[in-house]
């Protein structure tokens, strides 16, 4: 038997480098390097948290987070001009299972007139998707922002990949805050819960998994997540295992087959596949995808329709002796932050 692996991971791929050449030590680009210095700490991620933590607090004016954050009001708060306005939200059953930034390269532009920071996004883009590329942009200049003052020499060169990496932290510790990570406990449905904060923040679910393996919250122990959905050249009559596929895939240093395998017969992606509606079910599976293997704890989640050609299974996966959080920790975790940001 072969079980999951224990430790933490880190399930952004780009955080996951950052978070490692820390631990190295290894020596950061110049504007990284900065930006811990003037914030005295010994690492970026910590520096990150901090500024985003006191962006918040500002945001909140003492009332308490209220969700989704606005990103106009972010703007507002941080002196920034939003080029363009944003996409509408459109109402739908299904959440938004992918992001163009994680999956297509990013999307919005960072620059300033007359010293004035101003985002620009492009048009014909998701709201959800508008909402986290105006995040990763407000996290760029989080990054250049020495206390009231912008760096704008290193604001105006090139972002290095570690740049980019953390102003997608950034995004996420943004738009999906701690406040939103606390109320679950050892039966709560790792999946379910990341698709509903996704719906909650008004961000996709790309993001809202990512976050679960974010730095910051040290107590969810996601090993890696993969989201199925129907290839596009199923036929009706295949077996609903024959027709799941994994589209995207959040397992750091794993080799997963995107659109090409497929789920197995009997596992819980196959069995929820034949469900109709949103289900969700946890159980243990000797898990082998790719280069994933292992048994694990799976958390599942499906959602939308054959029909409509928008079934979708997210499947999240962690050791299977995890427990989960108790009350006790949850309280610790909660009274250990609040000397930093009060949300909660």
């Amino acid at each position: 038997m072969h079980f999951g692996i224990t430790e933490r991971k880190v399930l952004d791929a780009d955080l996951y480098k950052v978070v490692q050449s820390e631990l190295r030590s290894t020596e950061f680009p110049l504007a990284i390097r900065r930006f811990a210095e003037f914030a005295k700490k010994p690492r970026a991620t910590d520096a990150l948290i901090e500024a985003v933590d006191q962006v918040l607090q500002k945001y909140q004016h003492g009332t308490g987070l209220k969700l989704p954050v606005s990103v106009r009001a972010l703007c507002k708060l941080m002196d920034v001009k939003l080029a363009r306005p944003l996409p509408s939200q459109q109402a739908s059953a299904n959440y938004t299972d992918s992001s163009s930034r994680a999956l297509s390269g990013h999307t919005g532009l960072l620059r300033l007139e007359d010293s004035r920071p101003v985002i620009e996004i492009p048009r014909h883009i998701d709201y959800e998707v508008a909402r986290l590329s105006v995040a990763h942009e407000l996290g760029h200049l989080l990054l250049h922002r020495r206390g009231n003052e912008l760096d704008e020499v290193m604001l105006r060169m090139p972002a290095d990949p570690f740049e980019e990496a953390l102003a997608e932290y950034a995004a996420r510790l943004l738009l999906l805050p701690r406040v939103m990570w606390h109320e679950f406990h050892a039966s709560t449905n790792l999946a379910e819960y990341a698709v509903t904060q996704s719906s909650t923040a008004h961000v996709s679910v790309h993001a809202a998994v990512a976050r679960l393996g974010d730095p910051d919250l040290v107590r969810i122990n996601a090993q890696g997540a993969i989201l199925w959905r129907e290839l596009p050249e199923a036929k009706s009559f295949w077996p609903m295992h024959e027709r799941m596929t994994p589209w995207w895939h959040l397992c750091p240093g794993a080799f997963i087959p995107i659109r090409k395998s497929k789920a197995r017969s009997g596992s819980l992606v196959a069995i929820l596949a034949a469900k109709p509606g949103a289900h969700k079910e946890s159980r243990i599976e000797d898990v082998d995808i790719g280069s994933f293997v292992g048994i694990y704890m799976i958390d599942a989640f499906a959602w939308g329709s054959f029909e409509r050609r928008s079934r979708s299974i997210l499947t999240v996966f962690r050791p299977p002796a995890d427990d989960g959080l108790s009350d006790r920790q949850i309280q610790n975790d909660v009274a250990e932050h609040q000397g930093l940001l009060p949300l909660w």
